[in-house]
Formats: C-alpha cells, sequence, structure tokens
C-alpha cells in the first residue's frame, strides 16, 4: 500500500509538472482508481485528475470519455451525457464513435431523453460488435416498451434475445416475467477490456 502511495505521489507530481500535458493527469487518475475502494481520496482524486484532464485538453476524446464514465457511475446523467456528447464530437476513429454512442444513448434513456437515447442505440448497435449491438437492443427494447410501441419493443427484445450473451437473453427472458428489469452498460475497451465484465465493472449490475 506505501509503495502505492508513492507511486501515486509522484504521478501527481508528474501531472503538476506537466501542465498542459492532458495526459499525465489521465495517467493520475488510472492510478487513483487503482487504490483501495476504502480509501477516503480514491474518487475525490479520480474526479479531480479526469477534470483536470478535461480542463487542460476539452477536445480530448479519452479525456470526455472518461470521465463521462466516471459520472455513469455516479448516475449523474446530465453531466456524464455533456461529457459523453463532447467526446461523440471530437472522436475520429469509427470504433469510439459507436462505443461513445452506446453509453450517450444509455445516459440519455436513464435520463429520460428516450427519442435521443432510441437514436444513438440505433446508430451504435449497427456499428459495434455483436454482443454490445445485443445489449443496445434491450436498451432499445426498454424505450420502445416505455413508449408504449408495443410490437417495436417485442421485435427489439425479440434482436436481444438471439445475441450471444446468454445474460442478456436471461434479461429478456426475466422482464417478460416480471414489471421491470435493471439493465446497466458494460463494454469498455482498450486497456479496460480485460478487468471488467458484466457483473464486475462499476456500472454494471446482474438483471
Amino acid at each position: 500500500l506505501g509503495r502505492a502511495a508513492d507511486a501515486y505521489a509522484a504521478s501527481k507530481r508528474a501531472c503538476l509538472a506537466e501542465q498542459g500535458h492532458a495526459g499525465a493527469c489521465l495517467a493520475c487518475a488510472e492510478l487513483a482508481a487503482k487504490r483501495p475502494a476504502s480509501d477516503p481520496d480514491r474518487e475525490k482524486d479520480v474526479k479531480r485528475a479526469l477534470g483536470s484532464a478535461v480542463m487542460l485538453d476539452p477536445e480530448s476524446t479519452e479525456a470526455r470519455y472518461a470521465l463521462g464514465l466516471a459520472l455513469l457511475e455516479k448516475q449523474d446523467w446530465t453531466w456524464a451525457i455533456e461529457h459523453l456528447a463532447a467526446g461523440l464530437a471530437t472522436a475520429a476513429k469509427p470504433a469510439d464513435k459507436a462505443l461513445l454512442r452506446y453509453y450517450l444513448g444509455y445516459a440519455q434513456l436513464k435520463s429520460g431523453a428516450l427519442e435521443d437515447a432510441d437514436r444513438e442505440l440505433a446508430q451504435a448497435e449497427r456499428e459495434l460488435p455483436e454482443d454490445l449491438a445485443q445489449r443496445c437492443a434491450f436498451y432499445r427494447g426498454v424505450i420502445a416498451e416505455t413508449q408504449k410501441k408495443g410490437d417495436k419493443a417485442a421485435a427489439m427484445f425479440r434482436a436481444a434475445e438471439a445475441g450471444p450473451d446468454p445474460e442478456i437473453a436471461r434479461a429478456v427472458v426475466a422482464r417478460r416475467a416480471a414489471a421491470t428489469a435493471f439493465p446497466r452498460p458494460d463494454g469498455l475497451h482498450a486497456q479496460l477490456m480485460a478487468s471488467i465484465g458484466m457483473n464486475t465493472h462499476p456500472t454494471a449490475a446482474a438483471f
């Protein structure tokens, strides 16, 4: 723990020394996130570092993405939408755009902006790998169900049930058997992909 604290302190000094370098702040946030959840300063330091990264480089897709996910974890839908939308506007790679649309659509769904959510999720569904497209179909089914569009909801849930992730298929079955379900998104890429899963990522929960 002492070595981890020393490493974080060194990274923080580097971040401060390299003013104008958002990447240093992102590295600082990543280190802070690895500290024990019991650390009372962990969340504050992560948010501060990510906020600094965005302030230093407002055009950084990576910084906007990371901060947007942190806000999703806190269920701060309004600010998550703002940063994810900003990240989408600056993203260059199609895969990054698709993933940002996925999270943006989810945040809009949770905020009640159903038409916007369905539009983003529909496009993400066409561009994402099959497992994440399956989730998009599920959320679009939830949206259509809320809007009392029964035929569309049924079609979306059928598509979600037919996908490769058995947990999503079970979620569809459970939704038929109960009035509500509680899906949350997962599916990061790059360095986060190896460490998360449906039931392990902070923004994920069992259906």
